[in-house]
């Protein structure tokens, strides 16, 4: 059986976790609940254990995410400033 797999971290965390209730319905197996909502059995039970640690999402909804490329520009940049800085503090201790 083929699957046609849809996004699951573009749904809320309610959505999943509604999604993993079902699946502890001792009526229904879990490749029946996958097949419903176009998933991977194995990505299914991935998330049930996610839930069971309480890690269903990465950040909140009104957190900022930031692309590790700019993030790693941003530490270069502190980085230079810092080595900026260090070296006036050396000049200005010279003066001295």
């Amino acid at each position: 059986m083929e699957y046609q797999h849809t996004r699951i971290f573009a749904w809320s965390v309610e959505e999943k976790r509604a999604i993993v209730r079902r699946i502890q319905d001792p009526e229904r197996s879990v490749s029946v609940v996958a097949r419903c909502n176009n998933l991977n059995p194995n990505h299914l039970l991935h998330r049930r254990k996610l839930c069971k640690d309480d890690r269903v999402s990465a950040v909140s909804a009104s957190e900022a995410v930031v692309p590790a490329s700019e993030l790693a520009d941003s530490l270069n940049q502190f980085c230079a400033l810092q080595r900026m800085l260090d070296k006036k503090a050396m000049e200005a201790a010279a003066l001295k």
